[in-house]
């Protein structure tokens, strides 16, 4: 793993594991029990090959103590007792007596082992599920303090693309990862202490034999991370094509250019797919690849510890000897469970850096409060909203206002008016600070909005866009968005006063019925009158209206016009607007060009 990439995916997913370090100690606890009670369990083998083979122990003699403190010289100790007893009782009652109790002791060893690794699974689950929860939380709230500029122009696609198909791949990778750090690694240490404990010189060769091992999961693994990366990048492409074509259907029927569509989507499909042909199978080789070399290690291990206990060159037993392969071949699970979750990382580790280059973006209260903290005083004898000499361009230094100015008076009305793309609707996110201003100063009722937070801005202004946007929610959450515990009555006025209670009524669930997604269950005109409600409801004395009309009919604008000169009244207003009509409704008419 790269350590660009290394650290990212250490700082991503490590940074959960504090919250959750009581389950992390269980769980490395009973994973190591139950590898301590299968080594112990593999012990049964020394005395089974003695019994069988009728491998005489007439030698062994009873240690009232270990030699020292070593973990040798215990172990040394508990062997020796361990087959003194059972000779005994071989000889006093027989082999198959003997045999019986190895059996016995087998079950119970095994029995112990199970359960410690089922508690350990137990106790990892939480944790597993846990973090996952917690990196969508902080993504979704992440995404909720975007700045405004870039949600406008980025490819929402791709950002689907991050929170879906990304966050499944961490879904894996939060799981690898708890076995690469945790679950594999336990066993593997626990197993190595015991085998230089049997033999340092048979284990030095194993563990240099191991070496290929790495080798080889370095050189695949860095191939398998350049192509998820590049995979995942694809993907992010794809959803972009499949929203964009959803979107634009209408228009792409209109011009007969179903065929050119189709043949731009072919084009990126089809690179996807060879990327994922490659990835799938560099990833299919590797499993292979670790079973040969593991086979080739094991042998030439049986071919340097036969010829070593044949020539006298060790002073392990023949039975010794197979208990320490016995060892070393369930040390391979593990090992080959960190190279699988290496390779997995390394395919999964591409995901987490793109979710990670979202949670990276720049923070603050919705992106733009990196200036000010104070809150908006609604103060008598100023101007409601003054813009000075403000310029505004877009990241890619395209200009869209150059030193605009303009002053909407307290209880006043302002429409700006102008063609398409002059910066209408920007002036308008510029004053509820979703914009940050490159020159020039925009004041809300006298402040200075770099001088107060967006949060108190937002809450004395009344927001209603061009597009309703309603969310798959009920009527009433939709009306009540982001008004704290509205009541019923507050929000069937508000539908009153937009026109819209008698159709709500009519609803199978009147104010509880779910509107679909981005209100599909509705017609334009009945969302917007949803978001005036909103408006009404929330009540500020600042009121913006963004081309509130701009997609109705005829007939459906003249209605929704009635309720906007009642919710404009006693308030100050800031009309966006292209239709002379709707302009002729404010007091006085600012024209940008």
């Amino acid at each position: 793993m790269a350590k660009k990439g290394g650290m990212n995916y250490l700082g991503l997913i490590g940074r959960f594991f504090p919250k959750y370090k009581g389950s992390i100690g269980l769980n490395v606890l009973f994973m190591a029990l139950s590898s301590i009670f299968s080594i112990v369990g593999f012990s049964a083998v020394i005395p089974i090959i003695n019994m069988l083979f009728g491998i005489s122990e007439e030698s062994i003699q009873i240690m009232n103590s270990p030699a020292s403190s070593s973990f040798q010289d215990i172990f040394d100790f508990v062997k020796n007792n361990t087959l003194y007893y059972l000779q005994g009782a071989s000889l006093e009652h027989g082999t198959g007596y003997g045999l019986m109790i190895i059996a016995l002791f087998i079950i119970i060893t095994s029995l112990l082992s199970n359960g410690c690794s089922f508690l350990a699974e137990f106790f990892r689950i939480p944790m597993r599920v846990g973090i996952l929860r917690d990196l969508r939380k902080e993504l979704y709230n992440k995404i909720l303090d975007f700045p405004a500029s870039l949600m406008s122009k980025d490819n929402r696609g791709d950002l689907v693309s991050r929170t879906t198909n990304d966050v499944l791949e961490v879904e894996w990778c939060v799981n690898n990862t708890l076995d690469l750090l945790i679950e594999h690694p336990i066993p593997v240490i626990i197993y190595l202490i015991t085998l230089f404990t049997i033999s340092p010189k048979l284990t030095l060769f194993a563990l240099a034999l191991l070496m290929l091992c790495a080798l080889i999961v370095i050189v695949i693994g860095r191939s398998l991370k350049r192509l998820a990366h590049k995979g995942q990048s694809e993907r992010g492409t794809i959803l972009s094509q499949y929203e964009e074509t959803i979107g634009g259907l209408t228009v792409i029927r209109s011009f007969n250019a179903e065929k050119q569509a189709s043949e731009r989507f072919e084009e990126i499909n089809e690179e996807n797919r060879r990327t994922f042909r490659k990835l799938n199978r560099v990833l299919a080789l590797s499993s292979p690849v670790t079973r040969f070399t593991v086979s080739t290690i094991l042998a030439l291990l049986l071919w340097f510890g036969g010829n070593s206990i044949l020539s006298e060159g060790t002073r392990l037993s023949g039975a010794e000897f197979v208990y320490f392969l016995l060892i070393f071949h369930s040390i391979i699970a593990p090992v080959r469970g960190i190279a699988k979750a290496s390779y997995s990382i390394r395919k999964q580790v591409a995901s987490l850096e793109r979710i990670n280059k979202v949670l990276n973006m720049k923070d603050g209260q919705n992106a733009d409060d990196q200036n000010g903290s104070a809150a908006v005083e609604i103060e008598p004898d100023v101007p409601a909203i003054e813009f000075s000499h403000v310029s505004y361009s877009y990241e890619d230094n395209t200009p869209v206002l150059d030193n605009f100015s303009f002053v909407l008076e307290q209880g006043s009305s302002i429409a700006i008016v102008g063609s398409v793309g002059v910066g209408k609707t920007t002036a308008a996110k510029l004053a509820i600070k979703l914009f940050t201003p490159r020159a020039g100063d925009i004041r809300i009722y006298g402040e200075n909005i770099t001088t107060v937070s967006a949060a108190s801005i937002r809450k004395v202004i009344g927001f209603v866009p061009q597009d309703a946007v309603l969310f798959n929610d009920t009527v009433f959450n939709n009306i009540a968005l982001g008004v704290n515990k509205a009541s019923a009555k507050d929000v069937e006025e508000a539908a009153k006063k937009a026109g819209i209670h008698e159709f709500i009524t009519s609803l199978p669930e009147c104010y509880e019925t779910v509107v679909g997604d981005r209100g599909s269950r509705l017609s334009g005109g009945q969302k917007q009158q949803i978001a005036l409600a909103r408006a009404f409801l929330k009540d500020a004395p600042i009121l913006i209206l963004d081309e509130a009309m701009a997609s109705l009919d005829p007939k459906t604008a003249a209605s929704i016009m009635e309720v906007i000169t009642e919710l404009m009244r006693s308030r100050s207003t800031l009309l966006i607007t292209h239709d002379e009509k709707v302009a002729g409704m404010a007091d006085s008419i600012v024209k940008l060009s």
